[in-house]
């Protein structure tokens, strides 16, 4: 394993540490899923793997082969729940949060954001580290806007509307996605003081 990914997963048990014990839904990130959900690719082509049983469609493409084999990965696990990304979780915890059986249902806030943030990203990272098809992560590169706010709300911080605005305003062309890219890199580092911190 290279330095640069020793490092990438300490960040990510960093995060998996202080996201396991929260939420699956907040409300103003429902809210947000139900009016303006991205409509495919990233985790919501995931979750279509899994809820479909490792099938992605005749389009065999780089995405679509990480997905199937990340799916049969967990799949034929003696028991998923010892996976990696769940070591700070409850048993319990593990299956509310619907790790093979998620749906893409946005009028039910499916998929969770907790299943976006810890099973399609920081649980799906180390996967491909050992796999050989990723040498690093950037996840402060991570824009997706109902991910954002649900861990504004997840962190309890004091500007979850004010995210919610602007991400509603990017939505909506009221800002640009260049502007939307760089307010959410200014709520990572917010998130990162308080990860950090909590786990320091």
């Amino acid at each position: 394993m290279t330095a640069t990914q020793e490092n990438n997963l300490n960040i990510i048990d960093s995060y998996l540490k202080f996201f396991s014990d929260k939420e699956i839904h907040y409300p103003e990130s429902d809210k947000f899923i139900k009016q303006y959900q991205q409509t495919g690719g990233g985790y919501i082509k995931l979750a279509y793997c899994m809820k479909n049983e490792g099938a992605t469609g005749d389009t065999e493409n780089k995405e679509n082969k990480e997905n199937k084999e990340y799916y049969n990965y967990l799949k034929n696990m003696d028991d998923y729940h010892s996976f990696s990304a769940f070591r700070y979780m409850k048993f319990e915890d593990v299956d509310a949060m619907k790790v093979l059986d998620i749906s893409v249902d946005k009028t039910n806030g499916e998929p969770n954001q907790k299943w976006h943030l810890i099973v399609s990203y920081f649980g799906m990272l180390p996967f491909l580290f050992e796999k050989g098809y990723r040498e690093r992560m950037n996840y402060k590169s991570i824009t997706c806007p109902e991910l954002i706010i649900w861990l504004a709300e997840a962190c309890n911080l004091c500007c979850v509307d004010e995210i919610y605005n602007n991400a509603e305003k990017m939505k909506k062309g009221e800002i640009s996605t260049k502007e939307w890219k760089n307010y959410a890199r200014y709520y990572w580092e917010k998130f990162d003081e308080i990860v950090f911190a909590k786990n320091s």
